[in-house]
């Protein structure tokens, strides 16, 4: 999950776009292991092709991490310390304040007892849906979670919204890559490439890998800004979406995770990114729409599947009635999110910190 949410411009529309189909896969994943998993079985032959990404969690979470890593490269390569400096302060309270009304949100539905995902597991069997709000409503969890746990020791057991494990890698890996960024900024193009590959060698079989492949994704295409015809972008988007689908073959799936969808993210990213047809494509005003909402949706979806999904489920055991509370649910409040809490809280901290000159740039004022 990516929360960066600033104003695009048309370089960056196109990952707003990928941005809101991962968002929306990681909503359908999480639908099918709530109320049906057998959809997300290989029993489906179409598990195992390109077209499962559209609904592959795994998947969309790297396209997340790898998103923000390309970003925030991009974004402090040519940087200094102040800035990166604040930049790690603005992105703490970027993502901690819309995280609080998240788990308020959720604790004065859990105090009102309308967490209905336990009695739904039992119909549904789903494991994964039954391991949720568990505890007594908890006031002073909701709070600590937002501010501290989501950051420094994320509790599955104990948490508001299971989705927040991404969390601390979205601040730290991101303050990781703005170091990066700005200690390599002097140096030479083959010094940075061998620093870049170093640390991404280092952080594999770590989430920071992703983060690191969109690093080195924004060092490539910094370096040498190619222009790949509509062809083998489609070729590469292919392969891409292959080694990601859902299901893969059993003597390359131990690698899905650490490897395949990490790598799969980068060649689409860097397909998207090197063919203005593909990136027309993902700019388009519906794909860029769902970007806009995507750090709702993606915080949203928890909460509307553990309540009103569930409600429904366990009234009419229907997955397309389900289904469709579901989507007008976690639509309404995905799009209330955005507009209430998560854009005026952004523009806000825009005002704060664009009005503040970091120290170093401020004037020096000699008084006679």
């Amino acid at each position: 999950m990516n929360a960066i949410h600033s104003a695009s411009n048309d370089r960056t529309l196109h990952l707003d776009g990928i941005r809101g189909v991962a968002a929306l896969a990681v909503a359908l994943f999480h639908f099918s292991r709530a109320f049906d998993n057998s959809l997300i079985s290989g029993n489906h032959s179409i598990n195992r092709t390109l077209f499962s990404t559209l609904w592959n969690g795994h998947f969309a979470v790297a396209l997340f991490f790898v998103l923000s890593g390309y970003l925030f490269f991009n974004k402090f390569h040519s940087s200094n310390i102040m800035k990166g400096a604040e930049a790690a302060v603005k992105r703490f309270l970027r993502l901690s304040i819309p995280i609080l009304f998240v788990c308020l949100t959720a604790y004065s539905i859990h105090k009102l007892n309308l967490f209905t995902n336990q009695k739904a597991a039992l119909l549904s069997g789903s494991d994964w849906l039954a391991r949720w709000y568990k505890f007594e409503p908890d006031l002073s969890l909701a709070i600590i979670e937002s501010l501290w746990l989501d950051f420094i020791a994320f509790d599955p057991a104990r948490t508001y919204n299971s989705n927040l494990w991404t969390i601390s890698y979205e601040l730290f890996a991101v303050i990781g890559i703005i170091v990066l960024a700005i200690a390599s900024k002097n140096l030479n193009n083959f010094l940075k490439i061998a620093l870049v590959a170093v640390v991404t060698a280092a952080c594999y079989g770590t989430h920071y890998f992703e983060f690191m492949l969109g690093a080195a994704l924004a060092l490539a295409l910094n370096i040498k800004q190619p222009k790949v015809s509509c062809l083998i972008a489609i070729s590469v988007i292919t392969i891409s979406l292959s080694i990601s689908a859902l299901v893969l073959p059993a003597g390359i799936s131990e690698f899905a995770s650490d490897l395949l969808y990490p790598l799969g993210a980068t060649l689409l990213i860097a397909a998207a990114s090197t063919n203005e047809r593909i990136k027309d494509a993902f700019s388009n005003s519906l794909f860029v729409k769902l970007g806009e909402f995507s750090f709702g949706l993606y915080l949203m979806h928890f909460i509307t599947i553990n309540s009103v999904a569930s409600s429904v489920y366990a009234a009419t055991e229907s997955l397309s009635l389900t289904f469709i509370s579901y989507a007008v649910s976690t639509t309404v409040l995905s799009i209330g999110f955005t507009y209430i809490i998560d854009q005026p809280w952004t523009k806000l901290l825009n005002r704060i910190f664009r009005k503040r000159k970091p120290l170093l740039e401020q004037p020096l004022e000699i008084k006679a």
